[in-house]
């Protein structure tokens, strides 16, 4: 029962703190989602801050991010074949960081909508990149617990991203935040 749900969290939490390879997968997707949760986080905010801006304009932001995740799926196959993951990782982080600096600077929904395709196509490909590192590296006894310390990473990451560019926006403002 419960000791053996414990003994089963020790051996995974051991088995994480032993592979370099997948502490490195955890280190890169905690990063990732620290930074580019920003975006989302005060997403709202840049929309009311856009020429014209409103609930409308936040829903056209979000779709297009969303949109940008969904047409990045049909390129994933051939992304992976010409490129290492951790090509795609790295060129994925730059077009998000990208994104995030143009919707920093931007009051024009039209470059924004550009900007959260790329963003929503470089967040999916970052996430699934690693996703699939920490899959391969993981054996097939401890593949649960590793992938659920990753979900760990990732939500972790997201809550303390979104809590720190909220209090940056809160001191200064949304743009310098995204900046």
């Amino acid at each position: 029962g419960r000791e053996s749900l414990r003994g089963a969290m020790r051996v995974g939490v051991q088995y994480v703190a032993q592979s370099y390879h997948l502490k490195g997968v955890l280190l890169r997707i905690a990063i990732f989602f620290f930074h580019s949760t920003a975006l989302m986080a005060l997403l709202p905010l840049v929309a009311l801050g856009m020429r014209g801006g409103d609930a409308g304009t936040f829903t056209i932001l979000l779709a297009s991010m969303g949109s940008g995740a969904i047409a990045s799926t049909f390129a994933l196959p051939r992304l992976r074949q010409a490129y290492s993951r951790d090509r795609l990782v790295m060129a994925g982080a730059a077009t998000q960081a990208f994104s995030m600096a143009v919707m920093a600077i931007t009051d024009n929904l039209w470059i924004g909508v550009a900007a959260m395709l790329m963003g929503g196509a470089a967040w999916l490909t970052t996430a699934n990149s690693l996703s699939v590192s920490a899959q391969i590296s993981l054996p097939d006894w401890v593949r649960a617990r590793g992938m659920s310390m990753y979900q760990m990473a990732i939500m972790g990451a997201t809550a303390l991203g979104a809590a720190v560019w909220g209090q940056v926006a809160t001191v200064s403002d949304v743009h310098t935040s995204l900046g």
